[in-house]
């Protein structure tokens, strides 16, 4: 596929929204997030990416970009990201809760339950089955 925006999974009123508004960060991540949650995760790794070019410090962008990696098995690359993102004081649950994954298939199974605690304490209605 030449441009994610052509994959069935992006709502053709949102395609032509980018179409017609292709520096748009947050309608950019609006659409990565739904092709993400739709089950197009590489198309999603190119519209996280288009997301980070207009906005390379975009929190969202690069937990979205770090899930899609996730779901393609690029563990690697996703591990990249999120720990730069829990670093910080505060990470977001979502991050937490992904970071917990990435260290279960990395076999630390300790840094997950300490992270996926983070996350529920974070967020309680988090939950990973």
């Amino acid at each position: 596929m030449s441009d994610a925006l052509d994959s069935p999974l992006v709502p053709p009123a949102l395609r032509e929204a980018l179409r017609l508004s292709p520096q748009n960060g947050p309608l950019l991540l609006h659409v990565a997030e739904i092709v993400l949650r739709s089950g197009g995760f590489i198309e999603a790794e190119a519209l996280f990416k288009r997301a980070l070019a207009v906005e390379p410090g975009n929190t969202p962008a690069k937990l979205g970009l770090a899930a899609a990696f996730f779901q393609q098995g690029k563990h690697g690359a996703a591990l990249v990201i999120v720990e730069d993102l829990v670093k910080g004081p505060s990470p977001s649950a979502r991050s937490l809760l992904l970071h917990a994954r990435l260290a279960l298939h990395a076999g630390e199974p300790r840094l997950a339950a300490q992270q996926y605690a983070r996350a529920r304490e974070a967020d309680p209605a988090l939950a990973d089955p």
